[in-house]
């Protein structure tokens, strides 16, 4: 019993119980900075098991450290040649550190329990309440009453009408018209169909068309309570449908207590055209929008005749150069021969009527097409003055910031616009979520796209098979390559999924497979050879042809593209897609055996692209027609300079995407 007391004793002497206490105290206070700090970083778990590990080792050394030392103010002295009172001003020093280091624990403690948990309860509160308290609604599907069902374009447009006008709303959160279309001919309940799209307020109707008259009911509904808002019924001469169009999202603003200014109203209360057949073939052809080519053809007769009819029908003009500009992408037509009668058309119709936002959108397509970047921009601007609420341009404003180096901001707009999508609608979406996040954050993105990919209907997966490969490319997995690009080619037989093909033959060194799908490829590439979309694939082509013992005929064809490539390069005359060439030029070098020429280009390349649309990260660490450069100090450089901007980019994204989760958003995107 005395042995025990008088070691007690020694040990209160030495300060070890007080040196063990600051110890303890200090440790537990760097483990909860050490989470916020790594946790901020995106640091692998294995870092603050480590820092634990190391803390826990560090206990044991420092009661051996108290036993056998004093800190006094001359430094460390053996325990034993301190007397009392120098043991004494020792412990008064531990113990002043115990008080400090208790006051920093003792405020984060009421930090974290009050004014966090506060916060989370307040932001959970918030999500409770968001849809009955915030301005948010979906404009579900017209019903058509017609007896012609196909005037089904009529109530289609009607309900296009007033949500554009309601878009117009900056208090306004408007849901997108392809989120709500699932929704057609439902039996799904108001409350349901609130909850699944998040919003407070439904808006449905119906509409009915005989000869001149024209009869539209609708109604708002409260999704929490299901009741009835407001509701009307329009009995009307078809001459006045647009009036009809500005009364309802007059009385929904009005329902919903919301400020329409002046410009707003004005806009709202503008007829776009005095002459209603025009305003009817501009209906159809806007029906026609995502259709075939041929039926692409009939919605610019439709408009071209529409403009006709009143030679000051702007929308008619965004109308027609919109079908030219989707028409190019479906026959691979060169930008050259649509660039001018577009932007001209798109230029007709802001002067007729400058507060156009889809003649903005129109613009801002074709000045990314023509790597325009600032004139893009712009416009994106321009859109969002005149529909503040759209999810897409809100994104491509962020891609702007991004393009600057302002990742802040530009994240957070990309962020804010993601969020805009119903969790319902995330699926077929998910092409477009993952264009703006594939170079951010490309683990969990990958694991995204192939979670939508496994569990979505072809018409969904077609668009994300290419960020597939990209992740297969990135993990140099050339065996799930080709399965991908096999089953891709065999639901849809399209010259990219042939082209891909081919790559994937490629790349697992399957040359004589190569050969046969470019062959195949360059049949059904035969017209419209002029393009460089028809040639992208003929350097690839040509190595197919070296590999397989045709190397006179292969080496002539690739520097037959090298040339071509080579003099617009030179001529700064690339009018599409050119950060790609580039790319294309250095892949030809490289089986050229021409490795600092070839990285030339993909510098330019990367320089082209630069922190938004540069695509070919996967390409730098997968595609082997790159291995000859894989070992130049060059190379690995840009591989770096690459690689870094996305590590910066990915940890403001996951900062940015935890306070989202916290508020109840983007639960869907997570690890």
């Amino acid at each position: 019993m005395r042995e025990t007391y008088n070691l007690w004793e020694n040990l209160k002497r030495r300060n070890v119980i007080k040196a063990t206490v600051a110890y303890l105290i200090t440790a537990w206070l760097l483990i909860q900075i050490a989470d916020i700090i790594l946790h901020s970083f995106d640091t692998p778990d294995w870092v603050m098991r480590a820092l634990i590990v190391i803390l826990i080792l560090g206990l044991p050394m420092t009661v051996i450290l108290a036993w056998f030392f004093e800190y006094t103010r001359d430094g460390l002295k053996s325990a034993d040649k301190v007397d009392t009172q120098e043991a004494i001003r020792a412990g008064e020093r531990i113990k002043n550190l115990i008080l400090v280091v208790l006051s920093i624990s003792f405020v984060y403690l009421i930090y974290d329990k009050f004014f966090v948990e506060y916060e989370e309860k307040e932001v959970h509160s918030s999500k409770i309440t968001s849809a009955a308290e915030e301005k948010t609604i979906a404009v579900l599907p017209f019903k058509n009453l017609s007896d012609n069902k196909n005037n089904i374009y009529f109530s289609d447009g009607i309900m296009e009408a007033i949500l554009n006008n309601l878009s117009r709303i900056e208090d306004l959160k408007v849901v997108s018209r392809t989120s709500v279309e699932r929704y057609r001919g439902t039996e799904k309940s108001i409350p349901h169909i609130g909850d699944e799209l998040d919003v407070a307020h439904i808006l449905e109707g119906s509409v009915q068309r005989i000869g001149d008259k024209v009869r539209i009911s609708t109604q708002l509904i409260s999704t929490e309570e299901d009741k009835h808002l407001w509701s009307h019924n329009y009995d009307r001469e078809i001459s006045d449908i647009f009036e009809i169009q500005s009364e309802i999202a007059t009385s929904v603003a009005e329902n919903l207590e919301l400020i329409i200014t002046s410009k707003t109203r004005q806009f709202m209360t503008n007829a776009p055209t005095s002459h209603l057949k025009a305003y009817d073939l501009y209906l159809q052809a806007a029906n026609l929008e995502d259709a075939s080519s041929e039926e692409n053809l009939k919605a610019i007769e439709m408009c071209q005749t529409a403009i006709d009819m009143d030679p000051n029908f702007a929308l008619a003009y965004v109308g027609l150069a919109n079908g030219i500009f989707d028409l190019s992408w479906k026959r691979y037509t060169p930008v050259s021969v649509w660039k001018d009668s577009v932007l001209n058309l798109v230029d007709k119709a802001i002067r007729l009527k400058p507060n156009l936002w889809e003649a903005y959108a129109v613009r801002t397509e074709v000045y990314f097409i023509l790597n325009e970047f600032d004139k893009a921009y712009y416009n994106v601007d321009k859109v969002l003055v005149l529909k503040p609420n759209n999810s897409r341009y809100i994104g491509l404003a962020g891609e702007g910031k991004i393009r600057q180096g302002n990742y802040q901001d530009g994240l957070e707009l990309i962020m804010e616009s993601i969020s805009l999508i119903p969790p319902i609608a995330v699926k077929e979406t998910a092409n477009r979520i993952a264009n703006k996040l594939i170079n951010i954050d490309r683990k969990l993105i990958y694991k995204f796209v192939r979670k939508v990919y496994e569990n979505s209907s072809p018409s969904t997966t077609r668009g994300l098979h290419s960020h597939l490969l990209n992740a297969q490319l990135y993990d140099r997995d050339y065996d799930s390559y080709l399965e991908t690009s096999l089953a891709a080619s065999k639901r849809f037989k399209e010259p990219n999924f042939v082209q891909n093909l081919g790559e994937a033959y490629l790349y697992k060194k399957e040359f004589e497979n190569a050969r046969e799908t470019y062959e195949l490829l360059a049949k059904m590439n035969e017209s419209a050879n002029n393009s460089f979309l028809k040639n992208s694939y003929k350097h690839k082509y040509a190595y197919s042809l070296i590999m397989t013992g045709d190397s006179a005929r292969g080496f002539s064809m690739i520097n037959k593209y090298r040339e071509l490539l080579l003099d617009h390069a030179n001529r700064n005359t690339f009018l599409t897609y050119r950060a790609s060439k580039y790319y294309d030029l250095a892949v030809i070098e490289a089986i050229l055996n021409k490795p600092d020429e070839a990285i030339d280009w993909l510098i330019l390349a990367w320089e082209q692209e630069k922190n938004v649309n540069f695509p070919w990260t996967s390409n730098l660490m997968g595609d082997p027609m790159l291995d000859i450069l894989r070992d130049h100090p060059r190379f690995q450089s840009l591989l770096k300079e690459v690689t870094a901007e996305e590590a910066l980019a990915k940890r403001i994204f996951r900062g940015k995407l935890e306070a989202h989760q916290k508020r109840g958003e983007l639960l869907w995107l997570a690890d």
